[in-house]
């Protein structure tokens, strides 16, 4: 009794499929490709270049036996299956065995599976079709390409440089590696630093502060600065947590018994007038600006009231802003005259670095403004901590 013929690409796939399929078919396989390009003809590349590149096809070297052998099974089956891989290698396969074998358009059909489970085999047959020519062709083109371009190449490699052999694949990576080692090659290593923070349950690399910004890093100095800049930010939320929590802690700060005076202070303010100012502008009320100096420099029992140059600075920030000493531009004059106090005493700057850049303080100016008098204390104390951050 004649069964149904399915072929199969591997010998270890065949018992398995046939177990699923039962006793009416047989499953046998093809060993992989039966057939290849012919190394006749001009050049040897078993392709007629003057006949459309016409390929001319023989077996396999060992083949021919196996092709024997599966003509004899294709004869006494009552339909054959070729259900060689699902690719486009697969579908060249299958080409070839109905051509080499001899099998009739009527009696085969084309079934294709992605995994061998019983599902998968038994329904490639309800999905049963004729070979896609286009992907035989495809595989056809490929092989012909490989044919020419690997022939003519490696015999022109062996005559020219001693090389083994080329190819249609070989040769471009073997020349987009030749490309990248000269870039290797030339390549000027330059230094670069990067930026890790370790927190307890993960590590953070800093890739960049903008946008659409890599962060690059050339030398120490950069590094130490950036990082810089990252601790006083860290510094700074922290302070910020501590005034939210009433905290803050009280530091020491530098002392000095050098003093500023009021005719320079007023020299300092009328440089901040400009066309179309205010004439109440800086206008001061009551000598408040002196009463203000006098008091930052005011002694109990021969000791200063205000003890470090830090202490005195926040004092005369916080003074001026929240008594109002002039009719118009408190803020902007308590701003000005606070950085003149800290360069007066030469600590303004440390590392080259003010220490306290301009948004800093105009955060703590508009903080003090608005503040509740009852927090003057723990105001001095904050901007007394961000002196020395």
């Amino acid at each position: 009794m004649s069964k149904n013929l399915v072929i199969v690409e591997s010998p270890s796939k065949s018992k398995t499929i046939e177990n699923y399929l039962g006793k009416e078919y047989h499953v046998t396989s093809s060993k992989g490709h039966i057939r290849d390009l012919a190394t006749s003809g001009k050049y040897g590349f078993g392709v007629d270049i003057e006949d459309g590149f016409k390929p001319n096809y023989e077996p396999i070297k060992g083949k021919k036996k196996d092709i024997a052998e599966l003509k004899k099974e294709v004869k006494n089956a009552e339909k054959v299956y070729l259900a060689t891989d699902p690719d486009r290698e697969g579908e060249a396969i299958s080409w070839h065995l109905k051509d080499a074998l001899g099998i009739d358009d009527k009696d085969y059909e084309r079934i294709v599976f992605n995994e061998i489970t019983k599902n998968a085999v038994v329904n490639s047959f309800k999905n049963a079709r004729k070979i896609d020519d286009l992907m035989v062709r495809s595989q056809e083109t490929r092989r012909i390409l490989d044919r020419i371009i690997g022939f003519r190449l490696s015999k022109l490699m062996q005559s020219k440089t001693g090389g083994k052999s080329a190819g249609r694949v070989q040769s471009v990576a073997l020349k987009l590696i030749v490309d990248r080692e000269k870039k290797i090659e030339k390549f000027i290593p330059e230094e670069y630093w990067t930026i890790k923070a370790i927190f307890p349950s993960f590590d953070a690399n800093l890739f960049g502060y903008k946008e659409n910004t890599k962060l690059e890093i050339k030398n120490e100095i950069e590094a130490k600065d950036i990082l810089n800049v990252i601790s006083n930010y860290s510094k700074a939320l922290d302070l910020l947590d501590d005034y939210d929590h009433r905290t803050v802690k009280k530091i020491k700060g530098n002392t000095s018994k050098d003093k500023i005076n009021y005719k320079e202070c007023m020299n300092i303010i009328n440089t901040l007038r400009f066309n179309g100012e205010s004439d109440l502008f800086a206008l001061e009320r009551n000598n408040g600006l002196s009463s203000i100096i006098d008091n930052i420099y005011q002694t109990f029992d021969n000791t200063e009231v205000y003890k470090s140059i830090e202490e005195k600075a926040a004092n005369f920030l916080y003074l001026i802003i929240k008594n109002h000493v002039f009719i118009d531009g408190n803020k902007r004059i308590a701003a000005t005259l606070f950085i003149y106090f800290l360069n007066y005493y030469n600590i303004l700057f440390k590392n080259g670095n003010r220490i306290i850049d301009n948004n800093t303080l105009t955060a703590l100016t508009l903080l003090v403004a608005q503040s509740n008098p009852k927090e003057k204390d723990i105001l001095i104390d904050l901007i007394m901590n961000f002196l020395t951050i």
